[in-house]
């Protein structure tokens, strides 16, 4: 028996998906800043994000992992009701028993997890009330991206996105109705995704049940891809958990700085998304020689220019979006302070999810468990030394920090390349480094030199942002002719 599907324009698909993106992420973004204005920088707050971060290495990373097993099964199947309801059964059931058991997990270790992190009995206590409190997200997130999952099976993207705004939306009311303590974070979450996911559920309740055989054999393959993949999403979440983990060793609000600041610098992620735009032109056989490197020179060309507008104006930029409520003058400039250096993230973050997506493609997960393995060996054992040996202060741990995500993206780099590269356009992507670093340390010397106020800096940053623009674009223009003379010759 055959289901009918109803298949979305593929161009109005593309634009429904940017439209509902920007509105979903641009509340979100709103709803970050309510949470700044009400708690600033206080000790509850960097509790809550210290759990969010272990939340993820446990919860969060099912959903990916569902994407990636789940999703080409149910495709494959699409057409066959009965076998698309039974396997949608299964998958639901299978989803509910991880994250039980998950969460449990999370609930027993989590002790021991701030035992060794040297946290007080009182701060444990405290820590166990907000994890209770975010329970009925940790639960509801990865169904409501399983239900998610299974729409785009059917090739109807846009209920899953309006379901995502209707639940950012609802999440931003709760928060604004009730924000009295820091349980009302979790509450607001909560009461989002559960409106979203009745709006799901009304949309699936046809072909699917809740009840399905979880032992079914096809079930059971799928979940011998589980533990390499959940190793690989883990060990993402665990790197960017150890900062966290040594924060917590200074005095309280640098987690929640750390936050605020990953909201600014990811935003230019957010709206490029590189690796859903080049990744097909990558992974063709015939380009990817020296794809890469055009496309990896592309990213170091657009983010060094971002970088020097937000490091020649945190003090604004932390000052606009933040110093509301409770968000004091101290805070703001320490929030910019180290806005400064995390800026640096802007390219890592743009240029290691294409990395990371052409290893997963490629079926590389064991090269991608090296890279993170790695990583986070070379950050806490930094970390380590700068927090007990040299007693650093807080600002040295964030650089650390931008010094292993450079490292990564680096090693990442080579990767990827390391089997079939022939041709040498390594140097023009040093050089892109190199001038762009040594331009914005330039100008940023320039500027401090010279003290401007915060208001002048914005006038003049435009201007060295505009030439470093212009200049890259003739960079750029000859990097392209250099391609297509490479191109001839390959041919």
């Amino acid at each position: 028996m055959k289901i009918d599907i109803i298949k979305e324009n593929p161009i109005a698909a593309v634009f429904n998906t940017l439209g509902f993106n920007f509105i979903s992420k641009t509340i979100g973004y709103i709803r970050m800043i309510l949470i700044a204005s009400v708690f600033a920088l206080n000790m509850e707050l960097d509790y809550y994000f210290y759990l969010q971060s272990l939340v993820f290495i446990f919860i969060v990373v099912i959903s990916d992992i569902n994407d990636i097993t789940l999703l080409p099964k149910l495709l494959s199947i699409k057409n066959r009701v009965d076998l698309s309801r039974a396997a949608r059964s299964q998958y639901f059931m299978l989803t509910l028993i991880m994250v039980v058991s998950l969460n449990l997990t999370l609930y027993v270790v989590l002790e021991y997890i701030l035992i060794i992190n040297n946290y007080s009995k009182n701060e444990i206590d405290q820590m166990y009330l907000i994890f209770y409190s975010i329970l009925p997200v940790n639960i509801l997130m990865p169904i409501f991206n399983l239900f998610g999952t299974f729409l785009r099976a059917r090739k109807n993207f846009t209920i899953f996105l309006k379901a995502q705004l209707i639940a950012t939306i609802f999440t931003v009311a709760s928060f604004i109705i009730y924000h009295d303590n820091i349980y009302s974070i979790g509450l607001s979450g909560s009461i989002g995704y559960a409106i979203g996911l009745v709006y799901l559920f009304s949309h699936i309740r046809k072909d699917f049940s809740f009840f399905g055989n979880v032992f079914n054999s096809e079930v059971l393959v799928l979940l011998r891809q589980y533990p390499k993949l959940y190793i690989v999403f883990g060990s993402l979440g665990l790197l960017l958990a150890t900062d966290r983990f040594f924060l917590s060793y200074y005095e309280s609000g640098n987690i929640s700085i750390l936050q605020y600041c990953i909201m600014i610098v990811s935003l230019p992620y957010a709206l490029l998304k590189f690796e859903d735009i080049f990744l097909t032109r990558i992974l063709h056989k015939h380009h990817i020689k020296v794809s890469f490197d055009i496309i990896i020179n592309i990213v170091i060309l657009i983010s060094f220019p971002l970088i020097l507008f937000v490091q020649l104006n945190s003090i604004l930029i932390v000052d606009t979006l933040f110093s509301y409520g409770d968000f004091s003058v101290n805070e703001t400039e320490r929030t910019a302070t180290i806005l400064r250096i995390l800026s640096w993230q802007i390219l890592p973050l743009i240029q290691w999810p294409l990395i990371y997506k052409i290893l997963q493609f490629r079926k590389r997960q064991n090269d991608l468990i090296k890279l993170l393995g790695f990583s986070i060996i070379l950050n806490g054992s930094i970390d380590y030394l700068a927090v007990f040996i040299f007693n650093l202060s807080v600002e040295y741990i964030f650089l650390i920090t931008v010094i292993v995500q450079y490292t990564l993206i680096i090693l990442g780099t080579g990767f990827v390349d390391i089997s079939y590269r022939k041709l040498k356009l390594n140097k023009y992507f040093v050089m892109a480094y190199i001038n762009n670093i040594s331009a914005i340390v330039l100008i940023n010397i320039f500027f401090d030199y010279l003290n401007f106020d915060t208001y002048t800096k914005l006038p003049l940053s435009l201007i060295f942002v505009f030439i470093m623009i212009y200049m890259n674009i003739i960079y750029s223009v000859c990097l392209n002719r250099i391609y297509h003379l490479v191109m001839r010759k390959a041919l």
